[in-house]
This record gives structure tokens, sequence and C-alpha cells, in this order.
């Protein structure tokens, strides 16, 4: 846990501020979890546990070269976005794919 892009979480705050947005008032975050070595078995177990800490499960997509077996589940949240907010919802997609070998790989905002 912790482990975090402490500077690409400030550029995409800082690009959310340039483009207008309000990051004091809610907005949709997109947290990616990745899962390696993905089995079609535990799909409804990685929902579960994606949906129980607190997300709306958006995509899910094949993440990687064709030979691999990696799969990306979008995690939405709509929140008041600081960089300590943003950190948190890093570790919280942690905890919740880290039974499956998986891991937050970056989010996004939808602006307004």
């Amino acid at each position: 846990m912790g482990n975090y892009p402490d500077e690409g979480i400030r550029s995409v705050l800082a690009s959310v501020v340039d483009n207008g947005a309000d990051i004091t008032k809610p907005l949709l975050a997109t947290f990616d979890a990745v899962v390696p070595d993905y089995d079609i078995k535990l799909n409804q177990e990685i929902r579960s546990r994606i949906i129980e800490a607190g997300y709306e499960i958006g995509e899910v997509e094949n993440y990687g070269e064709d030979d691999e077996n990696r799969v990306l589940f979008e995690c939405n949240k709509t929140m008041v976005l600081s960089h300590s907010a943003v950190c948190h919802e890093y570790d919280t997609v942690d905890r919740a794919v880290a039974p499956f070998r998986g891991y937050c790989d970056g989010f996004v905002v939808t602006l307004p």
C-alpha cells in the first residue's frame, strides 16, 4: 500500500484545475484496477470486493498485450479531489484487488 505515483497525482489534479473544474465540488474519478493472471471464475468475487470498497464498476477490458491475461476494472467514485483523498483511494483500490495480485494503475477525472 502507499505505492502511488505522487507526481502523477499532482499533475492530474493541476490539469483538472487548469481546465476550469472546481475540485472543492465532487467530480467523477475513475481508478484503474489491474488484475494480472485474470481467471474468469474469480470475476464475481473481484467485482464484489470492488463494490464493497465503495466503487461503481465501469468498463472491464483486457489490458496489455494480446498474449497476456490481464484485465482492467474501472472503479468509479464521485468525490471531492485532493492529493490525500486520491492517495487514500489508490490504497483502497489496492486493498480491494490485492487478493488477486491486483493493483491500482492510475486514475482519470471526468470534467463537467
